[in-house]
């Protein structure tokens, strides 16, 4: 069995808004062999960035498009294939966007594999861990408190029972960033409550934000530094009285 094609495919909404979102747009990428098999993995970055990489022709030996690295391979040798594409992909930057579009590709040889064996995927990676994992809702806040609250009471009603709020307008002001929490917990109920600042303070500041969330019982915190400050992530769980989520 032999790669035969690595294919991106960029879906996008008809109208971009301009605000944190990563379902607005998406990379697919889809590796396809010579007896039929296909496998799809997925990048949450730039798509058109990613697929950059992917489809960059051949420039020399360290700076490779993946998808001149891969075809002809066996797809199931997963493990050598992500250390050939790191290593001639050298010049793209060690923990750019290089290694997003290596994860694509390797969740598609994976998706594959399983395919190929008929197996799931947890059985190839050594056995299932947990017979369910609780579910929870990954959406952004409202306006305000208010428009925050009835948000959350839209996914309870649809049956959740753990519900992340995160990013914009978080870090405009102390007392809309404390007023969006309060409209989580009062939407959410005895929900599972956690919170993605969206890498919006300092640590002193995370750490005042912290002792301020903690009133409404959140289960973590989630990026709550600016990317100039990710130095003060220790600092920051040291003394946080809520659980540090780094991303």
């Amino acid at each position: 069995m032999k790669i035969t094609q690595v294919v991106c495919q960029i879906l996008r909404v008809a109208s971009i808004e301009a605000k944190t979102a990563s379902s607005q747009d998406a990379l697919l990428v889809r590796v396809r062999t010579d007896d039929g098999l296909e496998g799809i993995g997925e990048a949450d970055a730039s798509p058109e960035v990613v697929k950059a990489v992917i489809d960059a022709p051949f420039s020399h030996n360290i700076a490779c498009g993946l998808r001149e690295i891969l075809l002809g391979e066996n797809p199931l040798e997963t493990d050598r294939l992500w250390q050939k594409m790191y290593r001639r992909t050298m010049y793209f930057g060690r923990t750019a966007v290089a290694i997003t579009a290596m994860a694509a590709i390797d969740m598609a040889l994976w998706d594959l594999k399983g395919k190929h064996f008929g197996e799931p995927i947890h059985r190839l990676l050594g056995g299932q861990q947990h017979a369910k994992i609780p579910a929870y809702a990954s959406i952004l806040f409202g306006r305000d408190g208010a428009e925050t609250a009835d948000i959350a009471r839209r996914w309870i009603d649809a049956g959740y029972r753990a519900i992340k709020f995160g990013w914009e307008p978080m870090g405009e002001s102390e007392a809309l960033d404390i007023e969006l929490v309060r409209g989580a917990r009062q939407g959410a109920g005895e929900a599972t409550l956690m919170i993605d600042a969206g890498c919006v303070w300092d640590a002193r500041t995370a750490l005042r934000r912290a002792h301020a969330f903690a009133d409404y019982n959140i289960e973590w915190l989630e990026e709550p530094l600016r990317p100039a400050d990710i130095e003060g992530y220790a600092w920051l769980r040291d003394r946080s009285p809520v659980p540090i989520a780094a991303g």
